[in-house]
């Protein structure tokens, strides 16, 4: 044997990594798994009592009926897939206490990671070390994914929807367009933001084949995206609806405030780990023009399509689509909206940086920046597994058992309503600022009624009336405040007690951990009249 060919021979054994690093690979991704594991089941005994987005979907889904649940769908932000999966699950037995309804989010979390494994085992046979440690570490995904919300199902889904449309594009067979199909429907039946990205993943999968001249399987992705996109029409009533009842208003958002909140999403507050998805991503959006190129020259005479140009299109189309209709209709997205959009991001470094290939060199640095992703990431989570996602419960058992039946509570913030009209059990009565009608249809669904209120010249007048009967009775009046709080009657409010209650005070609501900033309020009582 030449010394020449004994070199071909070496670089071709070199490409392939030995048993040991195949090993450390899987002990590195059972590693992984351990450790989100403990975060989880950590956030799933700190997590606390549901803030309000989540008490809105889980009274949506608690609905007498499934018609009436379908019909309330026009109370949450989401479409029909999640609150059916959480109403089986209430009525089968295991959702119904609070912890059981915890833990169905918390399953679905995990679930996530086996749907990565899967994933990647279908499209390239490889561990997906680097992708699982964006999505599962990721402080989004990891708090937002487990909450009793659709983002955490949306992340499981759309993940294989890539796979999926990839084994169409490179091999129609039909387990392969039957998988396609049902995941494309189940994608976008839960979560909006889905549809962007699916409007991505069909792109690709139309884009590789075309150029491929394979114009029956383009056709056919087409197929299935058109199918899955007129499925869709079955909830035009209920946005028709949600754009009366959202009282969220027109802002003046900027692609600035869009991609800040991006940013927030992909790091949290970590400079380092925001460093690190800078690098990754920018890495892999530059190598995956090369790698198609290079896979084009290795097939001069009978292309096939190329994964690397697919992973291109599908993220850049999907990316650009969500971002344009965050600022078309003039939102600041919040950050748990882009936790499928990181998921995809993902799946996309995890290819584009080569690591869905096996080598051995390949394989060492998957490894090595898997630990270091899992470096910067685990005590951003480790924070997050303490963090109470409400006290308001608190507050809640606070005022059942201090407040009279003839006192009267006020929520300062009517976002707080959903959750204070599922938490609360006291015999007092309560209302939010402005007064709404006290049915629980419209304490869910408040935003049509606070935008009669706004749109009169007595905004909150009635509240006040009432809130001066109160105290001249000799009752007292209760009020839940929420940091951040902006709204321009407040000062009103805050005068009018400081004119004619007596005295009044803070009432101690004592905690033990962090509490989310989201929803961490305090509890305060007037009395006296003057």
């Amino acid at each position: 044997m030449t010394k020449r060919t004994m070199k071909r021979k070496d670089r071709r054994e070199s490409r392939v990594p030995p048993p040991t690093m195949k090993r450390i690979e899987w002990a590195l991704f059972g590693l992984f798994c351990l450790i989100v594991l403990s975060l989880q089941v950590l956030l799933y005994r700190h997590a606390g009592s549901f803030w309000r987005d989540e008490t809105s979907t889980i009274q949506v889904a608690g609905s007498p009926s499934f018609a009436s649940m379908w019909a309330s769908l026009s109370w949450d932000s989401f479409p029909g897939l999640f609150v059916s999966l959480l109403r089986i699950w209430i009525l089968a037995g295991p959702g119904a206490t609070d912890a059981g309804i915890r833990l169905f989010g918390s399953l679905i979390a995990l679930g996530g990671v086996a749907s990565v494994l899967v994933s990647f085992r279908e499209m390239t046979r490889s561990v997906p070390l680097v992708a699982l440690s964006l999505i599962a570490m990721n402080d989004t995904i990891f708090y937002f994914g487990s909450s009793i919300r659709a983002y955490g199902l949306a992340v499981l889904l759309i993940v294989p929807c890539f796979a999926a449309f990839w084994k169409v594009s490179q091999s129609p067979t039909r387990l392969n367009i039957l998988a396609a199909s049902v995941l494309a429907l189940l994608t976008v039946h839960c979560s909006y933001q889905n549809c962007f990205l699916l409007f991505g993943i069909g792109i690709a999968g139309v884009g590789v084949c075309v150029l491929c001249r394979l114009w029956r399987r383009s056709l056919l992705i087409l197929a299935i995206c058109f199918t899955a996109a007129l499925s869709m029409l079955v909830y035009l009533p209920a946005i028709r609806n949600y754009r009366v009842l959202a009282l969220i208003p027109t802002m003046a958002s900027d692609w600035s405030s869009i991609f800040r909140s991006l940013a927030q999403s992909l790091a949290g507050t970590s400079t380092s780990l925001l460093v690190v998805w800078a690098v990754v991503l920018s890495s892999a959006l530059i190598l995956l023009p090369y790698r198609h190129h290079e896979e084009r020259r290795s097939q001069p005479s009978s292309p096939t399509p190329s994964l690397s140009l697919f992973s291109l299109i599908a993220i850049v189309v999907g990316a650009v689509s969500e971002l344009i209709f965050f600022r078309a209709n003039m939102m600041t997205p919040r950050i748990w909206q882009f936790a499928p959009l990181i998921a995809l991001a993902a799946v996309v470094v995890e290819i584009g940086l080569g690591f869905s290939t096996s080598t051995a060199w390949r394989s060492a640095g998957k490894a090595a920046l898997a630990c270091v992703i899992v470096g910067v990431s685990v005590i951003p989570a480790w924070h997050a597994s303490q963090r109470r996602r409400t006290n308001l419960d608190l507050v809640s058992d606070a005022l059942a058992r201090e407040a009279g039946p003839d006192d009267l509570i006020i929520v300062t913030s009517f976002w707080l309503s959903p959750g204070f009209n599922y938490l609360y059990r006291g015999k007092a009565e309560w209302n939010v600022l402005p007064m709404i009608p006290s049915d629980r249809g419209s304490r869910i669904a408040f935003g049509a009624h606070i935008k009669k209120i706004l749109a009169t010249d007595r905004v909150i007048e009635p509240t006040l009336e009432k809130i001066g009967k109160t105290l001249r009775t000799g009752h007292r009046v209760w009020y839940v405040v929420v940091p951040n709080n902006n709204a321009p009657w407040l000062t009103q409010f805050g005068q009018f007690l400081r004119d004619h209650a007596t005295q009044g005070r803070q009432i101690s609501i004592p905690v033990e951990q962090p509490v989310s900033d989201l929803e961490n309020t305090s509890l305060f009582f007037v009395e006296g009249w003057r």
